[in-house]
């Protein structure tokens, strides 16, 4: 008998995190698109400049429409603010 209770709500946020892996890998790509090897390259990025229209480029550009990000409770977040919400 396991006598800690199972944190449901610890187990549902997982399974959001995942459902949101797919969104973070497409940023990932788009990054690896744009000459950076990983993320880890472009947050120390130190051109400012450049980093910023690397941001506008994703920012503008159309998020593949397979693709959703999900809020705490599984819905998800219009397109309209979904990189925002992500990059946020």
């Amino acid at each position: 008998m396991n006598n800690i209770p199972e944190n449901i709500r610890l187990k549902e946020l997982a399974i959001i995190a995942n459902s949101n892996k797919p969104f973070f890998d497409d940023f990932i790509d788009f990054l690896k698109s744009e000459n950076y090897p990983g993320l880890y390259e472009f947050v120390i990025e130190k051109d400012s400049y450049k980093a910023q229209e690397v941001l506008l480029k994703y920012f503008n550009r159309k998020v593949p429409q397979d693709l959703n990000l999900y809020d705490g409770i599984a819905r998800p977040y219009p397109q309209s603010k979904a990189k925002w919400l992500f990059l946020g």
